[in-house]
Parts: structure tokens; sequence; C-alpha cells
């Protein structure tokens, strides 16, 4: 189901109950805000008395009421162990009803996209730097059949297939690497740039084990170990079920979530100033 949700006037949607559930845990929208979907019988109303948003309101609630120690709707308090045993991201900003904090739990697929390629770019960039390889390029006027040709020529090159070995260990040994960073509670270069920090949804530290086992879902869900073909696929098939489910199957699975600051101008300025050094980098090389 998808609902539409006024803010400031403004029609925002559509968004799945994920997305919807996300900003309100964020504080983006408030349980007073109208809410609409195509099978509302009585048109725009209230969140709070949208029927297929009970349940997760009443989620909601029970996290708020963990979070501040309030007693449960028997009354008796909850369990000091479910307070306060399980370790919190340090990272991680407090959950909280209003919107103090900015970051967003909403799908950003090229978000994703852009911070992972530009990780891959610079894995692949210190990788043809220390090879010493030379990588050619096109020349001007260069007709489809000469391009299929020298690049004919350079899979059967043994230093090229040397290359493309090492390029493929390093793109593999690099997820183990993400991983363990994204437990420490440090971003990727990538994610640093775009503002996404990997998360858990309750909010506790995320296991090391647990960290690694999802970089390598991505390495064979995501872009499909990098095979050509595969890749295309299994990027397309994660960019619709991000999109339509709010969150990547991976993260489902793991109790995981991606969450993005706001892109400000600023940041977009610094997004295109490291990509285009990084190209400019690759260029010299």
């Amino acid at each position: 189901m998808e609902y539409y949700v006024a803010l400031s006037g403004e029609k925002v949607g559509p968004l799945t109950q994920y997305q919807l559930v996300g900003m309100l845990r964020d504080g983006e929208v408030t349980a007073e805000d109208k809410v609409w979907h195509a099978a509302a019988a009585d048109g725009w109303q209230q969140i709070s008395e949208e029927p297929s948003l009970a349940s997760a309101l009443a989620g909601l609630e029970r996290e708020r009421e963990r979070r501040e120690g309030l007693p449960d709707e028997d009354g008796a308090a909850p369990d000091s162990a479910e307070r306060s045993d399980a370790p919190r991201d340090p990272y991680a900003p407090p959950r909280s009803d209003s919107a103090a904090h900015t970051d967003s739990v909403r799908a950003r697929p090229f978000s994703r996209f852009l911070a992972r390629w530009y990780d891959y770019m610079l894995v692949m960039t210190a990788v043809v730097f220390f090879s010493g390889v030379e990588i050619p390029e096109p020349e001007q006027g260069m007709t489809t059949a000469q391009m299929r040709e020298m690049y004919i020529e350079m899979a059967e090159d043994p230093s090229y297939q040397k290359f493309a070995i090492t390029l493929y260990i390093c793109l593999f040994a690099w997820h183990a690497l993400e991983g363990a960073l994204i437990a420490l509670g440090i971003p990727t270069p990538g994610k640093a740039l775009m503002g996404i920090r990997v998360a858990s949804r309750d909010g506790s530290v995320i296991p090391m084990f647990k960290s690694i086992y999802r970089s390598f879902l991505v390495y064979i869900l995501g872009v499909g170990l990098f095979y050509p073909l595969i890749a295309v696929a299994t990027m397309i098939l994660a960019f619709f079920i991000l999109m339509s489910k709010g969150s990547t199957q991976w993260d489902k699975w793991l109790g995981m979530e991606v969450r993005h600051s706001p892109m400000t101008f600023g940041r977009i300025l610094l997004v295109v100033g490291a990509f285009l050094a990084l190209m400019t980098l690759q260029s010299l090389i």
C-alpha cells in the first residue's frame, strides 16, 4: 500500500508503510498530520486515525516507552536489562519523536549508489597506481570494431589478466574492510561523502560478524560478484526492492537501516568536487 502525507500544504508521496513509519520515528511527520491512500474510504485523515497504521503506531509508542523507562500498559516497569544492557551505538543520534535530529531513513538509492561507486573508484585507482598497468583509452575517431579489437587484445594480455584478478581480489577484500568499518562506527569515504550511515534499527551496536556478513550480502546480491551481466541484473532488482519496500533485502533480514543526512547545497558541491578530483587523479596515473 502506498501512502501520501500532507506536509506544509504539499502532498508528499508515494511512501511505503516502512518509509512512513521511519518518518514518524524521526519526527518528520506526526500522528496529527493527515494521510491518504487509494483504499481510504474516508479520504484524508489523521495518521492516528488510519486503521492500517494502528499496529505501527502502537509499536512506535512501545519504543518510546522503552526509551523513556515508562511502565507498560499493565503498569509494570520495563525490564531494566531491556533498557540498559543492550549496547547502544555511540554514533547513532537518539531516536526521538521530535524533529531534533536530521537523519532520515527514507530510501535514497542514487545516494547509496554514488557512495558505493566512489568507494569502488578509490579501490580501482589504488590498484591501477600500484600495479603500474596503463589502461589504454579509445582514441578519437576509432570505430566500434577497432575499440572491440583493442579490448580483446587487452583481455588476452597476461599483464591485464593479472591486473583484473588483482582488482577482483581487492574489491572482495574491500567488502570485508567495509563491514569492519561499519561495526566500528566509521563511515567509508563514499558514505562519509554522501552523509550515509548504516545503523541497527534498535540503536544497538552492530556486531563485527553481522556487519561483515552484510557487506558480503551486498557483494553477492547488490553487485552480483562484479560479473557484468549479473551485476546489472542484481543492481536493478535491488533498486526496485528498495524503492517499493523502503529497505534492501539484506538490511531487512539483518535488522539494519541506512540513515541519510540532508543533501544540502554544500554537500552537493562537495560530492561533485570529490568525484571530479578522483577522475582527474585517474587520468593522471
